[in-house]
């Protein structure tokens, strides 16, 4: 009865995993024309619409074709304008998006193009998986009202923005650390929020909607307003779900050791599970963006304008992050850590905003993940052309991808095995180091992490996939997978992202 409820936490039934390098994926975008009327944020908030010429895409971006879609955009609500609105909410979203990029997104990991189905079947879900998004619908068991995910801005950019996280991490996708699947999430939800603000019809509605006091709970921060609402409608509440959101960026979650958490507990709680254990960053993130928005409003900056400040520069930041960032078992502290150090080579006005941010959700606030290089000089790192460097006026970073194929019955005995084949198979597991100088060449901080984090989260990883029955052993038929991962030539490899 709620197959769709799982397919929300990783274990979706029938998913086709499709040749992006079809005939039909790869031809022509057709010319664009007339306008669109287009949802702002999601079926649930109607009003929130705008109407504007048919968009384009930036150029340049990683190419994608949406299935249905001629150029124009049909009657709102028809089949012809779902596919319009899908390739609108890319569009806007991309255009908002890849300006912040810290270098210029072109390709696909996976695909030449990727593959946009507006109309994948019946469920309540929707998926990334190297080749395409796709979008189901089901029915709303009270209201007996069709539900779309392709007509929601939020769910269509969540799914975009797990393709751009691949773009920036493809190290990432088959890695086995629960805080760096939880991070995929967040990054998700990120760019749906970051997405939505390009609208200043949105912005607008935000600010009057909370009275310019962007803490509250908005619009923005409400996630995917009609899937929350169904779901919630399917468990009646029983799981501590509220109605009006899947997920909420504002949210009072704070870090705690994944494996130390239950894989399945209430909505309401936090579970050792990514898209549960997601909040605890986007929550951070969000926290962040109000403080950046306060303070330009002390400076005497309008709200509207304060907003969009916010908007480019959070995002500008968090995509710096998510492409420096060390892969870690500690994906999280890694993260705020290397946020911290870019925004000081930004300028660093917002250093104590974040600061405060990271240690209140305890992100920060943990033992055990220390510089391990605190006499080291820029001077004497041997760099290759495979470490990736930015450099400013105020120092340096320097990160060293180390993420090695490791198989866990080499470490663990057969007593801590028991009886998961997993142990058996090689898996990626993170090991990479993040070095930042100063701009007298001396270490001011760096990760390394410790060979027994990376088993112990690996092996929780593992746990995880085999408790919950998440890998397949090969296809259902061609091209179609059921489970998030699955086993090929030996080695664990992801099929998809929801």
């Amino acid at each position: 009865m709620f197959d769709f409820i799982k397919s929300i936490f990783g274990c979706s039934k029938g998913i086709k995993v499709t040749d992006g390098n079809n005939v039909e994926a790869n031809a022509r975008r057709p010319a664009v024309s007339g306008q669109i009327k287009y949802l702002l944020n999601d079926p649930a908030t109607p009003q929130l619409t705008d109407t504007v010429p048919m968009p384009v895409p930036p150029n340049p971006h990683p190419p994608f074709t949406v299935e249905g879609f001629n150029g124009k955009s049909g009657k709102f609500g028809t089949k012809g304008w779902q596919a319009a609105q899908v390739y609108t909410v890319l569009c806007k979203t991309m255009s908002t998006i890849l300006p912040m990029m810290p270098h210029t997104m072109n390709r696909w990991p996976g695909t030449n193009n990727l593959r946009i189905k507006p109309h994948a079947g019946v469920d309540l879900n929707a998926y990334y998986d190297r080749r395409s998004l796709q979008f189901f619908y089901a029915q709303d068991p009270v209201t007996r009202k069709p539900i779309y995910t392709c007509e929601s801005f939020d769910i269509v950019s969540h799914e975009l923005g797990h393709g751009i996280l691949d773009i920036l991490r493809p190290d990432l996708w088959s890695m086995q650390s629960m805080e760096a699947w939880a991070y995929h999430e967040a990054f998700g939800d990120m760019v749906a929020i970051l997405g939505c603000m390009h609208s200043d019809k949105m912005l607008r509605s935000v600010l009057q909607e909370t009275n310019n006091d962007i803490t509250k709970q908005n619009h923005l921060t409400r996630l995917a307003e009609e899937m929350g609402t169904t779901i919630y409608h399917y468990t009646k509440g029983r799981d501590g779900r509220t109605p009006g959101a899947l997920r909420k960026a504002v949210n009072s979650f704070k870090y705690k050791q994944p494996s130390k958490l239950p894989s399945v507990t209430r909505h309401d709680q936090l579970a050792n599970e990514s898209h549960s254990f997601g909040r605890v960053f986007l929550g951070a993130f969000y926290d962040f963006m109000t403080r950046v928005y306060q303070k330009q409003m002390t400076k005497g900056m309008q709200p509207l304008d304060a907003l969009r400040y916010t908007r480019d520069y959070c995002g500008k930041l968090i995509m710096k992050t998510s492409k420096l960032a060390p892969a870690s078992p500690r994906f999280y502290a890694a993260a705020a850590k290397t946020m911290s150090s870019i925004e000081r080579q930004m300028g660093g006005e917002h250093q104590e905003a974040l600061r405060h941010v990271m240690h209140h959700r305890k992100i920060l606030h943990r033992k055990g993940f220390a510089m391990a290089l605190s006499n080291k000089k820029l001077s004497d790192i041997d760099l290759t052309d495979a470490d990736e460097v930015e450099s400013t006026d105020q120092g340096t970073l320097v990160k060293r991808s180390r993420s090695k194929i490791i198989r866990l019955c080499d470490h663990f005995d057969a007593r801590a095995q028991g009886d998961n084949p997993l142990y058996e198979v090689e898996i990626e597991v993170p090991n990479d180091i993040y070095m930042e100088f100063n701009n007298r060449g001396m270490m001011v901080d760096g990760l390394i992490p410790s060979e027994k984090e990376a088993l112990d989260d690996a092996r929780n990883c593992v746990h995880i996939l085999h408790s919950g029955q998440m890998v397949a052993d090969g296809p259902v038929e061609d091209g179609v997978f059921d489970k998030p991962f699955s086993i090929l030539e030996g080695k664990l490899v992801r099929n998809f992202f929801i």
